[in-house]
């Protein structure tokens, strides 16, 4: 009898090991190729300070990532598009962001994203992103061979990009292409050229480890192919590889996020960001971070802001510090609705009907999202109060988050 309990006790261990094994084998693989990719590109893409154009493109985008010091290879909005196109993948909804940036010797830049999911009944077609950025700066007096002062330039560069974005495995992994118009104006020179940005994002599930909440993983690589033509002499573009981490729990009514980025340039010095922010009750952000790189790069240093949210609106506020050049102030304006690419006929209207959310409601049941599926189910509640599915399913997603 203690023969085939001892036996029995085997089978189990060797069962509950496959099962962990089966289940964490995902979290394993993606952590590797995500580490594994990162250094391989950082080696690539390697060149020396000074060879390459388009310097532009190394300026962050977004008031929110750069206050969290500028880490952005996990945000999930519609600035993500110029981090990790990945990201845009997690937006639910139409979003519209702009920013505008004055920096130091009158430089400025003015930047606009839009995200538009493409959905169906209830499969996900994911999201089409498009950008625009334009850098100028600021007036440069020419002068001749004689010292005397001639035509006033206005150099400036220009970014086009068009983007799509796809999260699958039930929603824990994201993959992200955009393709780039870049083009720059020295005055006398001008060039152009196109280039390429991937990212791949994935959330590992959370545990003990993390008090229960997921954590993010975040890979891009940016600028890929680009070169520019300046009057027949082509130049490689500056190229970027960004590896990030990103984490929240709610306490109280408030809730933490913290996210830290490595980013390793094709020239110049590499180095990573951290940043915090801190939001109250869903409406104020506090936000605070650091960029920590080599001697070379003047970029290296605190970052910090803060934003509001009221309704589908945001608005938000970062500063940024680049020691004996200066100080920048970045403000941004978020617009969220409701509106969609509507395929099979579903949510192109912008006012979604009670039977769709209650579908929606249903794949975040399904899938264990579930205080995701009460929000959803609780608009159902608004429109038809006496919808009796919805709330024994709302009573039971609830029962769900509570264990």
């Amino acid at each position: 009898m203690k023969i085939n309990n001892i036996s029995n006790y085997g089978r189990d261990i060797r069962r509950w090991t496959l099962t962990y094994a089966v289940r964490s084998l995902p979290d394993t693989v993606c952590r590797t190729c995500f580490f594994s990719a990162f250094v391989f590109c950082s080696l690539l893409y390697a060149a020396e300070p000074g060879t390459e154009s388009m310097e532009f493109l190394r300026m962050p985008e977004g008031a929110r990532q750069i206050a969290m010091g500028e880490a952005g290879a996990v945000s999930r909005d519609a600035m993500s598009l110029w981090w990790n196109p990945a990201g845009i993948s997690w937006t639910e909804n139409s979003e519209i962001g702009l920013s505008h940036s004055g920096m130091y010797e009158g430089v400025s830049d003015q930047c606009l994203s839009v995200a538009v999911p493409v959905k169906g009944e209830i499969k996900n077609y994911g999201v089409l992103g498009v950008g625009l950025r334009v850098m100028d700066y600021g007036d440069v007096q020419g002068y001749g061979t004689g010292g005397t002062s001639e035509t006033v330039y206005e150099p400036s560069g220009r970014a086009l990009s068009l983007g799509y974005g796809l999260n699958f495995l039930n929603g824990n992994m994201a993959a992200g292409l955009a393709l780039k118009s870049i083009s720059e104006n020295l005055g006398q020179v001008s060039g152009g050229g196109f280039g390429t940005d991937i990212g791949f994002m994935y959330k590992v599930s959370g545990g003990d480890w993390s008090l229960g909440e997921p954590l993010y993983m975040g890979l891009s690589m940016q600028n890929l192919g680009a070169s520019v033509n300046y009057e027949s002499k082509a130049e490689t573009v500056v190229q970027m590889t960004r590896l990030g981490f990103g984490w929240g729990k709610d306490i109280g009514e408030n809730r933490l996020e913290t996210v830290m980025d490595y980013f390793s340039p094709s020239s110049g010095d590499g180095g990573m960001s951290l940043g915090f922010e801190w939001r109250m009750k869903k409406i104020f952000n506090i936000r605070l971070g650091h960029k920590m790189s080599g001697a070379t790069d003047a970029g290296s240093g605190l970052r910090a802001g803060f934003g509001m949210d009221m309704l589908n609106f945001s608005f938000d506020y970062a500063y940024g510090g680049y020691g004996e050049l200066g100080a920048s102030h970045t403000l941004g304006v978020g617009i969220k609705f409701g509106k969609v690419i509507s395929l099979e006929g579903i949510g192109g209207g912008g006012a979604v009907s009670p039977a769709e959310t209650f579908k929606r409601a249903m794949q975040y049941y399904n899938e264990g999202k579930y205080p995701e599926a009460v929000l959803e189910f609780n608009k159902v509640l608004d429109a038809e109060p006496t919808n009796e599915k919805a709330m024994e399913y709302m009573k039971k997603a609830s029962e769900k988050i509570e264990k």
